[in-house]
Order: structure tokens, then sequence, then C-alpha cells
């Protein structure tokens, strides 16, 4: 068992009793010392709630107690996700009957910074402190005033930028309540493609640590486009974010993380450009894994790199060893192993064979799917000007560079 120090009672600084005693619990109950913890504070917390709501909607008066712990109350309601409640407290500040002491008003302006009429009970306030008090809460809104309420998001991500705070530090920096709309739109601000200069100022490393922390966020797609954006309008070909290219690495940092769903609002907020060099980056990885691992065929691989452009999608059956590439309104199918001949599937008899391929478990599974014959071209010597012609009557697609 390890010694540890007894909790020294010099800790209790007699100018900051009321604080020093709160400390003191929290050192105590953090070393088993006193009973409860989180199933005790979050009886306490509920109790709290419900007594200072039934005195606000009894229209009663509040204790000096209770005027004191609306901030924690609100702060908890928020965290519970109780918006009920929090509408309820909310509408008795805005008609009076509720008076939130002045270092309360900064939770309450993060929750409802937009709303006009918290406003205006906001500056009523105002007027009735010191001025220490309005510089406190003044300082936590970014210097703003209360008639400057719906500028918060703008001011508080100016100040960010202007600080140089990094990225896995705003969360400190700001102090925002987790979660709040006020949070989301500051951060809204900061990923937009005009913060891309804050954004591409930060360490690849921090970068990279906060993109595991989100991924499958939304913010993820928001800080992929400002990454890889500038790329793409540069000129960025298929070429650049190769395997084994200087660029890839980065792209894999944002694909990696991404939701694989894609009609997820991260694949929306990427933008266009960003897009395509995530699917030309992915496409390329599954055509190496493929022709490399599953089947040793550099020719095969050489010619459907010159269609990653037009690769729209891709699917990979392992038990099988069939590859699928969608091109145009086609699916076009290669197996594994040297000798098959490649198909092609219209979409829609791709789409209604899906039941079948989630079953499948040999090549042979992959040519019993609806299909015209025509649609089927082997891999004879010089098999690659005649593919080309192939995928050029069904889709009217070009390689975009050589393809042997």
């Amino acid at each position: 068992m390890s010694f540890e120090p007894p909790i020294e009672s010099a800790e209790l600084s007699p100018r900051w009793l009321p604080r020093g005693r709160r400390a003191f619990r929290t050192k105590a109950r953090d070393r088993g010392l006193l009973g409860g913890g989180e199933a005790e504070l979050e009886h306490g917390m509920e109790e709290r709630a419900a007594a200072l709501l039934d005195v606000v909607q009894g229209g009663g008066q509040l204790s000096m107690r209770q005027t004191r712990q609306v901030g924690g109350v609100v702060s908890w309601l928020h965290a519970q996700d109780r918006g009920g409640e929090l509408q309820v407290i909310r509408d008795a500040v805005f008609t009076g009957a509720l008076t939130p002491l002045s270092r309360d008003w900064f939770v309450l302006c993060c929750l409802f910074y937009s709303d006009a009429g918290l406003s205006e009970r906001l500056k009523v306030a105002w007027r009735s402190w010191g001025p220490r008090s309005q510089e406190r809460l003044s300082k936590r809104l970014g210097g703003l005033q209360p008639d400057r309420l719906a500028a918060l998001p703008d001011v508080l991500a100016t100040r960010v930028v202007r600080e140089g705070v990094r990225l896995d530090d705003v969360a400190r920096a700001l102090q925002l309540p987790s979660g709040c709309e006020l949070e989301a739109q500051v951060w809204h601000r900061l990923l937009s493609p005009a913060g891309g200069r804050w954004m591409l100022s930060q360490p690849r490393q921090v970068v990279d640590e906060y993109l595991g922390r989100r991924t499958g966020h939304w913010s993820v797609g928001a800080i992929g486009r400002q990454i890889l954006e500038p790329a793409a309008h540069a000129g960025a070909t298929p070429e650049d974010v190769a395997p084994g290219a200087p660029m890839a690495a980065v792209v894999e940092m944002v694909a990696r993380r991404l939701p694989a769903r894609q009609s997820h609002k991260a694949w929306e907020l990427l933008g266009d450009g960003a897009r395509d060099l995530v699917r030309w980056w992915q496409t390329q990885r599954d055509l190496e894994k493929f022709f490399r691992e599953w089947n040793a065929d550099p020719e095969r691989e050489f010619f459907w790199r010159a269609y990653v452009k037009h690769i729209r999608g891709i699917e990979a059956y392992k038990s099988a060893s069939v590859l699928a590439m969608k091109v145009g309104q086609f699916w076009f199918v290669e197996f594994g192993e040297v000798g098959n001949a490649s198909y092609a599937y219209r979409d829609e008899d791709w789409q209604r064979g899906a039941v079948q391929r989630r079953r499948a478990w040999r090549a042979a599974d992959f040519k019993r799917l609806p299909m015209d014959q025509r649609r089927r071209m082997t891999h004879r010597e010089g098999w690659q000007p005649r593919f080309e012609d192939w995928i050029r009557k069904w889709t009217g697609l070009r390689p975009a560079g050589r393809i042997w």
C-alpha cells in the first residue's frame, strides 16, 4: 500500500476560506475519506435544480444560497441536455422573475447568445453592477458589451486566431460550456475556408492528434478541406496522392478519420476538390493492395491507375479475391486469379445483386449476376487497347494517362 502524505491544513488560506474548504473536501473525496462521489454529486445537483425550478415556476423568492447556485444548475442542466428546464430558467430571466449574479451571466450568454430578449435583460442588469463586475464579464466575452452579443462567435474566433491559440488548446482558452451552440458556431468560423491560415499554421502532429480524437465528427471534413483544398486548387493530380508520394501521408491523415458513410455531413464539408484527393488516394490504395497482395499483376494495376479520376466507387471481396470499380454507370469486376476475364455490370444490375454479393465467397459467384455477354473481356496479349475501347463503349470515358 503506497503512502500518501496527509492533507496539509496550511492549504486552507484564511483569506479564501470558502474556496479552500471546497478544495479540501475535493481532495478528501478523491482519497476516499468522504463518502458519496459522483452519485452523491448527481443527486445533489438534481435536488438543487428541482428546488430552483419550484421557486421559479411558483413565483417565489430565491434564497441567497439558491441565487448563488444558478450558474452551476444551468451548466448542469445543459450537460444533461434538459432543454425544457433551461427554457423555464431563460423565461424567468427574461421576465425579471430571476436575477442571476454577474458571474452567472457568462453561462447564460453562452447558451442564449443569439436571444435578443436575454440581451435586453443583460443591459438592465449590467447598469446595476459595479465596474469590476462589468470588466470581469466583458473580458470573458472577448471585450463585448451587452448590446453586441450576437457578434460573440466572430469575436471569440478572431481572438483565437489573433492570439495564436493552438488547435488542442482552443477549448481551454475559451472555457465555453461543452456542446453549447456558441462553441459550435466558434468552431464553424475557425474551420471555415476563411480561417484557413490559422488551420494551416498548426503543427502537423497537433492536427493529427486532434483528428484522431474527432474521428467520424463533422469537423474532420471542415479541417480536411482547409488542409487539402489549396492543393486541389493548385492542380494536384492522382499521381500526387499515390501511395508513397509526399502528399499521400497528408491525405491519409484526413481520410482515415472520415466516417465510412459518404452521406455524412463531414463528406459534404470536405468540398469537391478535397473530396477528389481523398477518393483518388483511397482508390489507388485499394488498387495497390489488390494487384500486389492478392494478385501480382503490375500491368493491370498500371492500366486501372489511368482511370483513377473516373472511378467513383470501389468494393473489395477478400474471400473471393475480387475487386469491383464503378466507372460511369458500370461496375467493372477484376479477379485475383490470373486467367479470369473482366466483367462489366450496369449499376442497377449490380445493386440488384447486393444480397448475392454479400453471400459470395468464391470468384464464380460474381459471374452469375445479370449480365449481357458482350460485357465480358479477356486479358489476352496486347489487351490494353481493347480494354480501353471496351470501357469507352459502355461509359464514354477515356483514360487520364498511359495505360501501358
